[in-house]
């Protein structure tokens, strides 16, 4: 699975945020987003979260001036809880609960970076691997560790 999963959370019941686009950005539904100069991009590794993004947009090249097209996004809140897969089949087990994590990847295809362990320094942390209990090393449940309305852990 690439993006982030809300298998848990009723979308006709979430807020969502909306910001103008970055020009020449290309979002896939279920990136990982952030703010850069005050328009929404897709986040960079240890980039301080906006939100998920709700749907797929191609953002013009202009589009900062003229076409001005905003992108949906599910807002990160550090209690807000999604599902994503780990970008490698580790040996990871419930003792990594808890632990903070960075991004990896580009558009339609951002995970959890498994390399990036740590208690200190992350973006996402760790809820509960194999949240539905598939037997899974790759998913978990994950928060945001930090989001643009508040900072919890340095990156």
């Amino acid at each position: 699975m690439y993006g982030a999963n809300f298998p848990r959370l009723a979308y006709d019941e979430a807020p969502l945020g909306n910001n103008v686009g970055k020009n020449s950005e290309v979002i896939a539904k279920g990136d990982f987003l952030t703010l850069s100069s005050g328009f929404v991009a897709v986040a960079g590794a240890a980039s301080i979260p906006l939100g998920i993004a709700d749907c797929s947009k191609t953002m013009a090249s202009d589009n900062q001036t003229v076409a001005k097209v905003q992108v949906p996004y599910l807002p990160a809140e550090t209690d807000m809880m999604f599902e994503a897969d780990f970008n490698t089949t580790v040996v990871m087990s419930a003792a990594y609960n808890g632990y903070l994590f960075k991004l990896t990847g580009t558009t339609g295809a951002m995970q959890i970076d498994s390399n990036t362990a740590s208690t200190t320094v992350g973006v996402v942390e760790l809820v509960k691997l194999d949240p539905r209990g598939e037997g899974s090393a790759v998913r978990g449940l994950f928060r945001f560790a930090r989001s643009a309305r508040g900072y919890t852990v340095a990156t």
